[in-house]
């Protein structure tokens, strides 16, 4: 049952008489993981502006500080798991707990290429504008600035991917 429940959201293949084989993220899986990302951390950008839930707004920026400190001191490991945790905490902020719930699944499948961020430090800059933004717009309650902050860096990480997936042949 795990492996059939790890099948269905797409960590691992499954061949009948051949045994398992963890699986790939492919250009294309990319693309649809990062399409959904986008409109969904895009609403939750826009519902969390809405919401303003302080509590969260300040795990938002403890997060973001301990990205840049994490990145810092070159612990590029420690600061994609900032990152990852930043994007929860967006979601978390919509108060929408189908959003949530649906949100997780796509993080964890997402997980797997967003690490290759980590062996790119432009990247990594250019996404702790990003989150900035985001937080900066949802600080001032504007959802359509947050909304479209969330899409735009969602996009970004995308065009990354591939671009690193075709340039490495991954």
């Amino acid at each position: 049952e795990a492996l059939k429940r790890l099948s269905y959201e797409g960590f691992v293949d499954l061949h009948p008489n051949r045994g398992v084989t963890i699986s790939t993220v492919s250009p294309h899986d990319a693309v649809e993981i990062h399409q959904l990302r986008e409109g969904l951390e895009g609403v939750a950008a826009r519902m969390c502006a809405v919401n303003h839930p302080e509590d969260i707004i300040l795990q938002m920026e403890q997060c973001l500080d301990e990205n840049a400190e994490a990145f810092l001191s070159g612990q590029y490991s420690k600061a994609i798991g900032f990152d990852n945790k930043f994007h929860t905490l967006l979601v978390a902020g919509s108060g929408n707990a189908r959003m949530i719930q649906i949100t997780e699944g796509i993080l964890h499948q997402s997980g797997r290429a967003n690490f290759l961020q980590a062996t790119a430090a432009a990247r990594m800059k250019r996404s702790a504008v990003q989150h900035r933004n985001i937080l900066r717009a949802i600080k001032k309650s504007d959802p359509d600035l947050a909304e479209k902050y969330a899409r735009e860096h969602m996009r970004d990480v995308q065009r990354f991917i591939l671009m690193y997936q075709k340039t490495h042949e991954v």
